[in-house]
């Protein structure tokens, strides 16, 4: 699952290396509009939306006060890399000597360029007009910075003084697939090696937003930068929603995973972010109000899957560069509508899916309900989140073994799970431990010896930087038939076997959650399955199950890996504490 969670959007996958860079989802004529913004040269800067704005989605741009007679005036952001640049900005008068530079911490230049105006302005290379034009520049630094603490810099000359406004200031480096408006390159690799099987987005919490006002609205996050106005997340900080629809739906494309795309259903949270006392008030569109919300999700799926022949929406897509439909087959209404399930089945759920069917009868609709009761159409399947303690997820370890699959009539998606210090509370680990790790994969081996019932489960948020790799060992690591064991499960061991029906590779996933060591005996019958000589095995332990991987000490706790010689019969020493992955070639 993926939503703008922890900077994981703008500051994470999402290339952009400027903060704030149209002033978005800030109030004017505030210093904390300008962060990280600061002047240079002897000008003052200011947030205002007093001048005409590049855009009506842009309200607000940066006003640099320039006194006469000025040189090296302009502003500087902080950042971590380079590339490619780019503003927008007018002029009340004659500016010259028009510079964008890489600096480092100490005012050394990395690198620059002479900003040229788009194709619609008159005016020279290195001036600006008096109208609202782009200028980009591509920088190729020519001095290596000493550290990460680097910045850009708008400068220029004015003899006569002035005003100069800068808005959509924009720096981005090499991007993922090479696509403009792009994604990190070494996030995206990272998560492309975890061989992912589905993607959900936009979220989560942040489809929904605090009020009805600020949900996720994927209209405002199509087509030009200067065209969409961002909007406060969720999650307490702006999303300039540069990472919007196409951008996701070109995501799943590139990594060649299947969709869950999530509609805005109706509800909105009211929720007071990052405290440890949140609370979800709930925000609810009244029934004679829900066209809109249905008419929204309709355009949306349009936007995505439409005919560019019979729709608009479908044609704008095609507009943009992408005429054939994407590959969306599941569609989630809302996210966590547990908090409000009276309204869920009483009208919102009904109306929005049973409209939907009508027009998209092929697409799967899963929702997050609490209960089915009441909900017409069934669902598909249905979405359940977890956030509990290690030690909860071991007793859950079996809760789907114990489903009676005669009695529903749908699949279940984990959309969420992750381990909190302590159940029943938002006590949250500061950074991903072992302990946590363990109780997760404790969690997942029920959950994959479950795949009859559970179609699809997902770590919440998708990834840190700092996360601990058992998501990462089990998903690179899995067969499509589950392998009856012997006897189920003998706490404190937990196991699951697979085997890869293309290959006949074999896969045994075992996790001990006790501090010694656990001797367990393998065995597959030859007549059935095809031992080869080789064995990997990819552990993950330590004696101290508060370690954590940390942006000071990233691999402090990684997967170890050997190779063992298995048989039809053989027996494996699990240290405690550890996650293991044995995967046997046919």
């Amino acid at each position: 699952m993926f939503e703008d969670i922890n900077n994981s959007g703008d500051g994470g996958i999402y290339a952009e290396l400027l903060q704030n860079r149209a002033f978005q989802a800030v109030e004017a004529e505030t210093e904390g509009a300008l962060l990280p913004w600061v002047a240079v040269g002897g000008t003052t800067i200011s947030v205002i939306n007093s001048t005409a704005p590049v855009s009506s989605a842009l309200p607000n741009s940066l006003r640099i006060a320039v006194p006469a007679n000025s040189t090296d005036a302009g502003i500087a952001v902080d950042l971590k890399s380079t590339y490619q640049a780019s503003f927008y900005a007018k002029s009340t008068s004659k500016i010259s000597d028009l510079l964008i530079s890489l600096r480092g911490l100490d005012g050394t230049i990395l690198g620059s360029g002479i900003p040229t105006p788009d194709n619609t302005s008159t005016s020279a290379p290195g001036t600006l007009s008096a109208d609202w034009t782009q200028y980009s520049v591509s920088i190729t630094p020519i001095l290596a910075p000493s550290n990460i603490n680097n910045s850009m810099a708008i400068t220029f000359s004015s003899p006569e003084g002035g005003e100069v406004f800068i808005a959509l200031a924009s720096l981005f480096p090499p991007t993922w697939k090479n696509r403009p408006n792009g994604l990190r390159i070494d996030l995206m690799e990272t998560l492309a090696s975890m061989n992912p099987s589905f993607f959900r987005w936009p979220g989560g919490n942040n489809i929904e937003g605090n009020t009805v006002d600020t949900r996720w609205k994927w209209h405002e996050t199509i087509g030009p930068l200067v065209s969409r106005p961002g909007r406060m997340g969720t999650w307490g900080y702006a999303n300039t929603d540069g990472l919007g629809m196409m951008e996701y739906l070109d995501l799943c494309e590139d990594l060649g995973v299947e969709q869950i795309m999530a509609v805005y259903g109706g509800y909105s949270l009211g929720l007071v972010p990052q405290t440890a006392t949140t609370v979800f008030g709930g925000v609810n569109v009244l029934p004679e109000d829900l066209s809109f919300v249905w008419q929204a999700a309709l355009d949306q799926i349009q936007f995505a899957i439409g005919d560019p022949k019979t729709n608009k929406w479908a044609a704008l897509r095609a507009e943009y560069g992408h005429p054939a439909p994407y590959n969306v087959s599941i569609i989630e209404i809302g996210n966590e509508d547990n908090y409000s399930p009276a309204t869920y089945a009483a009208y919102r759920w009904n109306y929005i899916v049973g409209n939907l069917t009508a027009v998209f009868p092929d697409l799967s609709s899963d929702g997050r309900p609490g209960s089915t009761a009441g909900l017409v159409p069934v669902p598909s399947s249905i979405d359940q989140h977890f956030y509990t303690s290690p030690e909860v997820f071991y007793a859950d370890e079996s809760r789907y073994d114990l489903v009676d699959r005669s009695l529903i009539n749908f699949q279940i998606f984990v959309g969420e799970y992750a381990s909190l210090l302590q159940a029943g509370t938002e006590y949250r680990y500061l950074q991903p431990e072992l302990s946590g790790a363990i109780g997760e994969a404790a969690f997942m081996v029920g959950l994959e010896r479950n795949s009859d019932l559970i179609f699809a489960a997902s770590y919440a948020p998708l990834r840190t930087t700092t996360n601990v790799p058992p998501p990462d060992m089990f998903s690179v690591n899995r067969g499509d038939i589950i392998l009856p064991v012997l006897p189920v499960r003998s706490e404190p061991l937990y196991y699951v076997a697979s085997k890869d029906s293309k290959t006949g590779d074999l896969y045994i996933k075992a996790v001990n959650t006790a501090a010694d060591p656990i001797t367990f005996n393998v065995a597959f019958d030859p007549t059935v399955h095809v031992i080869g000589t080789t064995g990997l095995a990819t552990l993950l332990s330590s004696t101290n199950t508060s370690v954590a991987n940390t942006l000071a000490d990233p691999d402090a706790l990684v997967p170890v890996m050997s190779s063992f010689i298995p048989s039809s019969a053989f027996n494996y020493t699990i240290p405690g504490n550890a996650v293991l992955v044995l995967a046997i070639t046919a």
